[in-house]
């Protein structure tokens, strides 16, 4: 078994958990391509491109601090990444989670209109 592939059940556990909010992307460090993918919503696809941009400070990062983006689509996602290292300590992959904020902020509007709605009843009686 490769490296990076003991990292998929890890990545299916998550997907299972969190379905249909989450996102695992496996990046392959060596390929700079996505190793693996677990319900894409972002619209990326195995074997694809990783944008993962200049990784200068993988030796001194296990945990990249979570961040928001926006995908092509308008979908605003948090997402949070961690350095896979081999056995030397190198990095070899990243293990990405990408949650979907979708849902959340209709939530979010859903309760403060309830609240601006009890706010105008109070007011009005």
């Amino acid at each position: 078994m490769r490296e990076l592939e003991k990292y998929s059940l890890i990545a299916k556990a998550v997907v299972s958990l969190f379905h249909p909010h989450v996102e695992v992307v496996i990046h392959d460090l060596k390929t700079r391509k996505i190793k693996d993918i677990f319900n894409s919503f972002s619209k990326k696809r195995k074997g694809s491109p990783s944008s993962l941009g200049k990784m200068s400070n993988l030796d001194e990062l296990d945990v990249f601090p979570p961040c928001f983006k926006t995908l092509t689509n308008g979908t605003k996602i948090k997402s949070v990444s961690s350095v896979i290292r081999n056995a030397k300590a190198q990095p070899i992959g990243l293990f990405c989670i990408n949650l979907d904020l979708s849902k959340w902020e209709a939530m979010h509007k859903f309760f403060s209109d309830l609240q601006n709605l009890n706010f105008y009843l109070a007011v009005k009686v």
